[in-house]
């Protein structure tokens, strides 16, 4: 764990503030045109998907996350039975939608960076799902509010 903690605070430090993070995350990734806008890359952590980062016109980090690269693969029958990871936001949506978007925590938050929960209505109950960098991590069953 100590490891992990020191990589992160290393990239961290690399990565900079808002104002910095999309220039010197291309940089980190060996991006050599500096101009450009967004990036896109292939995941080794996540194959099968693709991570995708876009930059506003002053240069600010304003989306990143990953997203599948194969749609429309098998579907279950409940949001509860599906693996973490196996699908994005988009295919969530597509699967389970209308949502209504939830907390959500900045790209350059320390703890929980590009997460984002939302609540949804499944078979006449109340469900929320998060996501971070636009993965699939959960759903559940709403508490009865009183």
């Amino acid at each position: 764990m100590d490891d992990a903690e020191r990589i992160h605070g290393r990239i961290a430090e690399a990565l900079g503030d808002e104002a910095t993070f999309f220039a010197n995350m291309k940089k980190l990734l060996g991006i050599l045109d500096q101009g450009a806008l967004s990036l896109e890359y292939g995941s080794i952590l996540w194959p099968g998907f693709d991570f995708k980062a876009v930059s506003g016109a002053g240069g600010q980090l304003e989306s990143a996350r990953y997203w599948h690269k194969t749609r429309g693969q098998d579907r279950v029958g409940s949001p509860i039975e599906l693996p973490i990871w196996s699908m994005d936001v988009t295919e969530f949506l597509d699967a389970f939608g209308p949502m209504r978007r939830g907390r959500h925590w900045a790209l350059s938050d320390k703890f929980l960076p590009a997460y984002e929960e939302y609540e949804f209505p499944w078979e006449g109950e109340s469900y929320g799902a998060g996501f971070s960098w636009g993965l699939f991590m959960f759903a559940a069953k709403s508490w009865p509010e009183d």
